[in-house]
């Protein structure tokens, strides 16, 4: 799959974060921002994990009202010719993912409780 300037800019900027969060591009309009996002998931250069609080703001969409954001996957690094062991120790298993978040959720709601 050839990955538009746009994208690549996407994974260029999520590889070089510390948790390897992708940044959606804040010059387009939000339906072709999220066509970007969107496409960078179906390839399997990025994958959905809870954003964490202090970056809030790299939240793509949230979900019972959590934020999610997206995360480069190795995929993803390996499309702009990064190496994946190029990234910090462990970044990318620091976050949980958006499944292991839902999963989380609905177990809390079973029991009474509200996230």
């Amino acid at each position: 799959m050839a990955l538009s300037d746009t994208a690549l800019r996407v994974l260029f900027d999520g590889g070089r974060h510390a948790l390897r969060l992708a940044t959606p591009p804040k010059h387009l309009p939000a339906a072709a921002c999220n066509a970007v996002l969107r496409s960078l998931l179906k390839g399997g250069y990025v994958e959905e994990c809870a954003a964490p609080f202090e970056y809030i703001g790299l939240g793509w969409r949230q979900q019972d009202g959590a934020w999610i954001a997206l995360r480069v996957t190795d995929a993803g690094l390996l499309a702009i010719g990064a190496a994946p062991s190029e990234a910090p120790a462990g970044a990318h298993s620091a976050l949980p993912t958006a499944s292991a978040f839902r999963e989380g959720a609905a177990g809390a709601e079973l029991r009474g409780r509200h996230l």
